[in-house]
């Protein structure tokens, strides 16, 4: 048997800290420079990106706060007059026109023109609906309601400023900036030459030294304490090495076979194939989802029924005509998600993964159609008096031209009735068929 040899690890060279006025290891820094200018880097930096990102912040509301407080809008009464005539007191009036989709399109104009307070003058349409002509329209009414939607104008001209105070976002972002460059600027002028050279050795030093676990007193300049390079590779490879005991490997393989049976979306092979049935099974129960919407549409046709009061021969009839547009309808979204399972190689080891995808489609139904809310109004202009009718005579529908103007009607029964007249037995006054059909909704 030949005489072992005795392995010795390389020798270890320190590096040279004395040639930048570094020694024993230390780690060199700012702190050992002249100047102390450098530990102001960070507050400095605060200061700037709070000071910049307050100032701008304060600059942008200043401004849209100057933008609302100079808002103007069109100061010519005539103009508002005209629209409270058209937009206020006709659409409490006539009601809805083109069959439009809301049903509270003539409550909420009526709602207007009783805000409004002149003194000796009610101005509330509400009360003025079967008046004749002009007197329908108060001047003074106008000019009072003229005036509530300058106001709303207005207001929304200020509202429409708010959406510049996006920009604050910005300037928190450009003070975020600018405070991380004065962080790094100040640092970089302030640490002197020699400082900034130390840390740069320090840093490459301590990448390149090899020192190994077994050598402790890592500050000294001369390490001369040696352990021998065999019993060091010995002992790594005993420790290894497998275990000689059968029943610790046998007990080690079976871990790590229950390791890698377990289901993985990600696995590959048949693992991964199990994986994606069950995340299909899943989706197939969970991933199905809808939601619903309920709201008034005009997807069905316009439904009329005419209606007459029976009168002698010496009293002209009064006839009329239930009008019925609006349907309940329904959207109804479905949502499905599909998967796909696409697998690679990649080093030798099949890889799979799941892609899922969403799809979704409404479906519009309709719930109650506009024939049932005719019918459910004519049994109440039936208790009035009248008797329902195919059609009026002469020119029929349009004969019937004014609306019973109880907002009511529209927005609780979702109807509108008209017609032929409101004092058609008697010049002077409302008939009173009118207004039993003024108080169909009830109170």
């Amino acid at each position: 048997m030949g005489q072992e040899r005795a392995l010795t690890p390389p020798p270890y060279a320190p590096p040279d800290y004395a040639a930048t006025g570094y020694d024993h290891g230390e780690e060199p820094s700012w702190k050992d420079g002249q100047s102390s200018l450098p530990k102001f880097a960070l507050p400095a930096a605060l200061l700037v990106g709070l000071g910049i990102a307050g100032g701008a912040t304060y600059a942008v509301v200043a401004w849209v706060k100057s933008l609302q407080d100079n808002a103007s809008i069109d100061g010519n009464m005539a103009r508002w007059k005209a629209e409270a005539r058209e937009k206020v007191y006709n659409a409490c009036y006539l009601g809805c026109q083109n069959d439009c989709t809301d049903p509270n399109f003539a409550y909420d104009a009526c709602a207007k023109t009783a805000q409004v307070k002149v003194k000796g003058i009610n101005c509330d349409a509400n009360g003025m609906w079967n008046w004749r002509g002009e007197d329908k329209y108060p001047d003074k009414c106008l000019e009072a309601v003229g005036r509530l939607l300058q106001g709303d104008e207005l207001e929304n001209v200020k509202n429409s400023y708010k959406s510049r105070l996006g920009l604050i976002a910005l300037t928190i972002i450009a003070g975020i900036v600018a405070g991380v460059a004065v962080f790094f600027l100040w640092r970089r002028f302030t640490m002197s030459k020699q400082a900034r050279a130390a840390a740069k050795v320090g840093r490459s030093s301590r990448e390149r030294t090899w020192r190994p676990s077994t050598w402790r007193n890592r500050g000294e300049k001369n390490n001369t304490r040696s352990v021998p390079f065999s019993d060091e590779i010995g002992t790594q490879l005993r420790s290894r090495s497998p275990s000689p005991n059968p029943k610790f490997r046998a007990r080690s393989r079976s871990r790590s076979r229950s390791r890698s049976s377990s289901p993985s979306i990600r696995g590959g092979g048949g693992n991964g194939r199990k994986g994606f049935q069950l995340l299909t099974s899943l989706l197939a129960v969970f991933g199905h989802s809808s939601t619903a919407r309920a709201y008034a549409c005009t997807r069905e046709k316009a439904v009329d029924q005419y209606f007459t009061l029976s009168t002698t021969a010496s009293r002209p009839a009064i006839g009329g005509v239930i009008h019925g547009w609006l349907a309940d309808c329904k959207d109804k979204e479905d949502c499905k998600q599909s998967c796909h399972q696409s697998c690679k190689t990649v080093n030798g080891k099949r890889k799979c993964s799941n892609k899922c995808t969403k799809k979704c489609h409404t479906k519009t139904t309709t719930q109650r159609a506009p024939r049932s809310y005719v019918d459910d109004v004519a049994g109440k202009v039936k208790a009035c008096g009248f008797k329902l009718v195919d059609g009026l005579p002469g020119r029929g529908n349009t004969e019937a031209k004014f609306r019973v103007a109880n907002p009511r009607i529209e927005r609780d029964l979702w109807v509108q009735i008209r017609v032929t007249g409101f004092n058609v037995t008697d010049p002077n006054k409302t008939d009173d068929a009118v207004w039993c059909l003024y108080g169909v909704p009830g109170k």
